[in-house]
């Protein structure tokens, strides 16, 4: 009976500890997106768990290249905001001038300005995130990582024939990726890097470990609101394409399973930061694990920056939801299908947009002016 039903059989103790010491492990762009959010001691222990790992490791093509996309838009914001925070300090001394009645080529003025400028360009260089897709540090060291370990993109034929069967697919609701079905762009993303999944474990005879952020349910298996594992689906039809295991982990989980079985010490802030990175972008955390996480620091200075890196975490999810909001509705105005409703929605959220990209850049110089006085 084992055999006609093992797909509905979670892996025992056993089997996940073998399955963890030899099965290739595959993350999600997600996890790599997400390196650019976290502290610096966050994101090096990650990276660092990654390099210890890579004798075992491999990244499907389709995660590379939204990756490679995604991660200028993390770092044109990163410019922006500081942009936006030189500009308001040209004002800021203008005003002041203005306001004293001095002279455009007053000393006092001319040296309050170089000082500001000076100081918007020390906490550029020094700013916990990457600001020059030149010289990403993170992408650095993922190249070298990740050198002969990446897939190679499916032919256009191929491609056409994924989303052709991911029609199918979604519309029967077979996982992964048909919570997707309603996006405008890379709608089948997920399963494109499934089927690179399913091709690289068939060729390499290996079994795969997937980690990821994702929560959706068209890839785990949730029963009472408690995640078991893997969609049950997804095992069955990886087994019979490969012959092979399937298990997947979320990127807390993975850190857990990972101090356990490694015996390497990532502290419990690391574990802490990335549970809470995620459970923002899930719109999951609760003020009680809130107040929790931060009484978790027993640094004033390290628990007043967690409280900022959450406020950014959660404005720019709020802020991304208003970007595909924006471009949603106007290309609907573009084609001349905007209804008096959608228009006034539009008004909305190119407003609300506005201001929140000055309140992240209010809460990224705060969070600036806090690390500073690590240096």
């Amino acid at each position: 009976m084992r055999n006609a039903v093992k797909e509905y059989i979670e892996y025992s103790s056993e089997e996940k500890n073998n399955l963890w010491n030899t099965a290739t492990f595959v993350f999600d762009t997600n996890v790599f997106l997400n390196l650019y959010r976290y502290s610096n001691k966050t994101r090096n222990q990650l990276i660092e768990s990654f390099e210890w790992l890579k004798a075992r490791i491999w990244m499907p093509y389709q995660v590379a290249s939204e990756f490679c996309k995604d991660r200028y838009s993390v770092i044109d914001e990163a410019n922006r905001r500081f942009g936006n925070i030189g500009a308001e300090a040209d004002k800021l001394v203008d005003c002041w001038r203005k306001e004293l009645r001095l002279d455009g080529n007053d000393p006092d003025v001319e040296e309050l300005t170089r000082y500001l400028k000076e100081w918007v360009i020390k906490k550029k260089d020094s700013n916990y995130l990457i600001f020059d897709a030149a010289n990403d540090v993170v992408f650095n060291r993922l190249l070298d990582l990740f050198e002969g370990k990446t897939g190679k993109a499916f032919s256009p034929e191929e491609k056409l024939s994924i989303e052709q069967e991911g029609e199918k697919r979604y519309a029967d609701k077979t996982p992964p990726g048909y919570k997707d079905n309603k996006k405008t762009e890379n709608k089948y993303g997920d399963l494109l890097v499934w089927k690179e999944m399913l091709g690289y474990a068939k060729k390499q005879d290996v079994d795969i470990i997937f980690v990821t952020h994702d929560q959706k349910e068209d890839w785990w298996n949730v029963s009472n609101g408690k995640t078991i594992g893997p969609r049950i689906e997804l095992r069955k039809e990886f087994y019979e394409e490969t012959g092979h295991m399937f298990h997947m982990y979320t990127m807390s989980s993975f850190l857990s399973f990972f101090i356990e079985n490694k015996g390497k010490s990532i502290d419990k802030t690391t574990i802490d930061e990335v549970e809470l990175f995620a459970s923002v972008m899930r719109k999951k955390v609760s003020r009680i694990e809130l107040k929790e996480y931060y009484e978790s620091f027993e640094d004033k200075k390290e628990k007043e920056a967690a409280k900022l890196r959450f406020k950014i975490a959660n404005l720019e999810r709020k802020n991304k939801k208003r970007r595909s909001s924006i471009n949603v509705l106007n290309k609907k105005a573009r084609e001349g299908r905007l209804s008096a409703e959608e228009e006034i929605a539009l008004q909305r959220n190119e407003v609300n947009l506005i201001d929140g990209e000055e309140k992240l850049v209010q809460l990224n110089e705060q969070l600036s002016y806090l690390m500073s006085f690590d240096r």
